[in-house]
């Protein structure tokens, strides 16, 4: 009887652990949402990283976040660093008013860069924009686990980072609007 369980809880590692080596380990995350304004208007936010607490999910967490600007706050080369519950920074990396903007986000002293976009469509007197973010978990065995949640963990707080940009960008109030999960 020991002897079958011993053996049971061994294959079992072993297929975890296998797993584990085999599971992808590249994560995105996507979101899109229709905002009632113009793509000027959109990235008129979304290139200004001053305006990002006025809808960034992260700054209305209620922790204690302290973030600090770089030298420029707009366009390529805008930065910000922040501590709080964990530290960690936001580099611009690209920015085009008709079609959107790019930008590298590392978290703490992790080495692996989390890319995110920001991509407009517009059309007529609206714009589409779809919030990605895409990463690599480097973690041998446990990094293709967290790959398998990452979008239950994350893909929440781009949901109500994207209402709260419509609110602001539209005036009002976030609305409760479903966003597109992609």
């Amino acid at each position: 009887m020991l002897k079958n369980i011993a053996l049971f809880f061994t294959a079992t590692f072993l297929v975890v652990l296998i797993f584990g080596f085999v599971l992808p380990n590249n994560y995105e995350i996507t979101r899109t949402v229709t905002i009632n304004a113009p793509v000027e208007k959109v990235h008129s936010h979304l290139n200004d990283l001053e305006k990002w607490p006025a809808w960034a999910p992260w700054h209305k967490q209620g922790s204690e976040v302290v973030i600090e600007l770089g030298k420029i706050s707009q366009g390529v080369g805008a930065s910000q660093t922040w501590i709080g519950e964990g530290k960690g920074s936001l580099e611009i990396t690209q920015s085009s008013p008709t079609s959107g903007i790019e930008y590298l986000l590392r978290f703490g002293e992790d080495t692996q860069d989390t890319k995110g976009t920001f991509a407009y469509q517009a059309k007529a007197s609206q714009t589409d924009v779809t919030w990605t973010m895409a990463g690599e978990m480097t973690m041998p065995v446990i990094g293709p686990y967290a790959v398998l949640i990452m979008d239950m963990i994350a893909g929440p707080m781009l949901e109500k980072g994207m209402q709260s940009l419509k609110g602001v960008v539209e005036g009002k109030a976030p609305t409760d609007q479903k966003v597109a999960a992609e």
